[in-house]
């Protein structure tokens, strides 16, 4: 019991990543997206999009999806 109770407070954890997002209007902000709300991350024309579950979609400035996915883990 004592265990599952610890997974589900694990999974509660909010975690976020910090990273910079090309807008509409090609200015850069920096953005900390909760990893929770993540869809999926997809490469199109050279560029790192995150998709999120509210169908928001995020143009990334990173250029390596490999390096990007290390944001992900400690």
């Amino acid at each position: 019991m004592a265990i599952l109770i610890l997974e589900i407070l694990d999974r509660l954890a909010l975690k976020f990543v910090v990273t910079d997002i090309i807008d509409e209007s090609n200015n850069i902000r920096r953005e900390f997206i909760n990893t929770a709300h993540i869809l999926r991350l997809y490469v199109s024309d050279n560029n790192i999009y995150i998709e999120l579950t509210n169908s928001c979609i995020l143009k990334s400035t990173a250029n390596n999806l490999d390096s990007f996915m290390e944001k992900f883990y400690p």
